[in-house]
């Protein structure tokens, strides 16, 4: 994967995010209701999401971290002690 097609997927993910930030500024804010009823993207707009998502994220990198710093409930039990 190139570095221009990383950037290009990150600013549709980007656009994404804005998309959904617009709808729910529309819906004054609730965030339980959106303008028509309906979930912030929708089922296409997930899809796309979900599969850009798993495209930039790098399992290995997040492997690493969880290894070097212990997953988030490790974390709530090391508050929690």
């Amino acid at each position: 994967m190139t570095i221009n097609n990383n950037s290009s997927k990150h600013q549709r993910i980007t656009e994404l995010f804005d998309l959904c930030r617009q709808r729910y500024l529309e819906a004054g804010g609730n965030p339980h209701k959106s303008v028509d009823c309906q979930q912030w993207m929708s089922e296409a707009e997930k899809q796309e999401f979900l599969q850009l998502g798993q495209q930039l994220i790098d399992p290995q990198k997040i492997a690493d971290y969880q290894q070097q710093n212990g997953s988030w409930r490790d974390q709530i039990k090391l508050i929690q002690s």
